[in-house]
């Protein structure tokens, strides 16, 4: 029977290099104050880093220099709103930019949120909370958001094939899954991307 500190570990292990978490993503392996000396530990053996309080990332390291890469900003944006149970959805700008379909260096990590605007220093980053509508928020629930954000940013009229062949490529399933429980709340000329992004995947699962 495994110990609780190799519950932990394997359940890292489990969702892979690059994942940042809260000590509440392993409520059912253990009491909080048992999660957090075990995070710690790992922390002191050098498998997590500690990003900041209660916040823990499982360094992803680069295959050309050997050294560890600087966590995904979105990833370390969930993470925040996990711990601090908040809604957030990130603007259409840094979605483009996180999906590949822009190289437009981003001034600001900017989310949405419905709660208060903060901004959050992670080493050398920044990450702003912007307030916004609750109404607005209505994709923050959803995965797939990030795709409708993305495509915003550009509009019916710059949406080219590449950028769709693009994300029919590199989504990762769970995403495109997604995209079907939501269209509603897309643009009209949106949903024949979205479905031919969606089709992909259903076409891939049948073959």
């Amino acid at each position: 029977m495994q110990n609780i500190h190799n519950k932990i570990v394997n359940s890292i292990n489990g969702s892979g290099r690059g994942s940042v978490f809260i000590i509440n993503d392993f409520i059912d392996i253990a009491s909080n104050d048992t999660v957090k000396k075990n995070l710690l530990r790992l922390v002191y053996t050098g498998k997590l880093q500690r990003l900041s309080p209660g916040v823990y990332y499982f360094p992803e390291i680069s295959k050309l220099l050997g050294a560890n890469l600087s966590p995904r900003i979105d990833k370390v944006a969930y993470a925040i709103a996990r711990k601090n149970k908040m809604n957030i959805l990130m603007t259409e700008s840094l979605a483009a930019n996180l999906l590949g379909l822009t190289t437009q260096v981003q001034t600001q990590n900017v989310f949405l949120t419905a709660g208060k605007s903060r901004t959050v220093s992670i080493g050398n980053q920044k990450i702003v909370f912007k307030h916004t509508a609750p109404k607005s928020m209505q994709l923050s629930k959803h995965k797939g958001g990030i795709v409708v954000q993305a495509l915003k940013y550009f509009g019916k009229d710059r949406i080219t094939p590449d950028m769709i062949n693009s994300l029919k490529n590199t989504l990762p399933d769970t995403i495109r899954q997604d995209l079907n429980k939501f269209q509603d709340l897309a643009p009209s000329w949106m949903r024949p991307y979205l479905n031919e992004i969606k089709f992909s995947f259903t076409k891939e699962k049948n073959e």
